[in-house]
């Protein structure tokens, strides 16, 4: 997104950047791509400002380590100094990948779904629990009707979504004492 200065009639990007273009995806109407184009002026210093002083926006966290990675780059390919900020970032990241982080978790790239905290059958099991929930609470199914439109959806048997329902409630039933 850009402003116009009215005085000089010069933009101000307000939001992402622009060697960072999003692009629709064609496999995914619904979704969005980001593409880096290396030609376009190093306009990512405003970006960095409003990031570090917690004016960013949701464009601009998705395109923090890419522009950090642009950067980074860019600084090395000519032979300049790196400012000492975005070094130190660099090298935590590498060093948590390094003692056995997830790449992607550590140094995210835009576009790219961010890892999930749960493995994916745990991630699985999660959603079939608030899907039969939210059916049974929202929509007023039965259990077993819900559960069974979960397991569907997720092509899993029915004895494996109603287990994993039954885990989650399990879970996330336990009272919390009072202090």
């Amino acid at each position: 997104m850009r402003k116009q200065n009215h005085r000089s009639g010069a933009y101000k990007m307000t939001e992402g950047s622009a060697r960072w273009k999003l692009v629709p995806d064609e496999d995914n109407p619904r979704k969005s791509l980001w593409i880096w184009d290396g030609s376009e002026k190093d306009d990512i210093e405003e970006l960095f400002r409003r990031v570090r002083a917690g004016e960013a926006t949701e464009t601009d966290h998705e395109l923090f380590d890419g522009c950090l990675l642009d950067r980074f780059v860019t600084r090395a390919f000519a032979r300049e100094t790196l400012e000492p900020w975005i070094a130190e970032y660099l090298a935590n990241a590498f060093y948590k990948v390094m003692s056995g982080g997830d790449w992607d978790a550590e140094i995210h790239l835009p576009g790219r779904p961010r890892p999930s905290a749960f493995a994916w059958r745990e991630q699985r099991a999660l959603e079939i629990y608030c899907e039969v929930t939210n059916a049974v609470n929202q929509e007023g199914q039965g259990i077993t009707e819900a559960i069974s439109a979960a397991a569907d959806r997720t092509a899993v048997s029915y004895e494996t979504a109603r287990a994993d329902y039954y885990k989650w409630r399990r879970k996330l039933s336990k009272k919390i004492p009072k202090i």
